[in-house]
């Protein structure tokens, strides 16, 4: 007997020996030769059943997609904890990688809520976040507002970089940005009116307690 990875599982077994569309010639030809129906086999052919049968391959198919996709990232963020993945749905709340527990809990929105003891935060403690939001710092550099109150068109982009900020790339840092906008979105949604006071952080338990939110800047 072989067993095979985890990993590796999802895209090992053909979709078509799943539904019956391969397999050994020998018992092909003998299941075409038993049903046979205006030149064609039940299984194989294109006789009365074909639409039906098609029809069940590909929900079959966009099932096992589904069920590969979730078990894929969960093996990931289990096996790969530094990897910066994105963050765009609820299903992919539930298998957020470590190295973006900080970066997300630092947010100027969502910080305060944690702070005060109403998100889990993934098991982080308050004491381990560090005082400035370096992650909102450097996805901001070279950023010029064009918003603001004072924005000239002569306004310097600027950047600001220590010796001991995270190694991360542009693609990391906005993975960071998208995932701290849709946690917050998730956030205010639940602890509205019609929310169900969901903590993002630990789903699919609640939050302690509700308060107010300050508004995203």
């Amino acid at each position: 007997m072989e067993v095979m990875s985890l990993i590796t599982l999802p895209t090992s077994i053909p979709m078509s020996l799943l539904t019956g569309q391969a397999g050994h010639q020998a018992v092909l030809e003998e299941l075409n030769a038993s049903w046979r129906n205006s030149g064609s086999g039940v299984i194989f052919g294109t006789d009365s059943f074909e639409s039906k049968f098609q029809a069940f391959s590909n929900m079959l198919g966009e099932r096992i997609e589904s069920v590969k996709n979730t078990v894929l990232k969960a093996v990931e963020t289990v096996c790969c904890p530094n990897k910066f993945q994105e963050i765009s749905c609820e299903d992919d709340l539930y298998h957020v990688p470590a190295c973006m527990f900080i970066p997300i809990l630092t947010d100027p929105v969502i910080r305060p809520v944690f702070e005060k003891g109403k998100l889990d935060g993934w098991g982080v403690t308050a004491s381990q976040l560090p005082e400035d939001d370096v992650y909102g710092r450097l996805i901001n550099n070279g950023r010029i507002d064009t918003g603001a109150e004072d924005y000239t068109r002569d306004k310097m982009m600027t950047w600001v970089v220590y010796s001991d900020d995270p190694d991360v790339t542009r693609e990391d840092l906005n993975m960071v940005e998208y995932a701290r906008g849709f946690c917050r979105d998730f956030l205010k949604r639940q602890m509205s009116d019609e929310g169900e006071d969901l903590d993002f952080t630990n789903l699919p338990n609640r939050m302690n307690k509700l308060m107010d939110i300050p508004e995203s800047k």
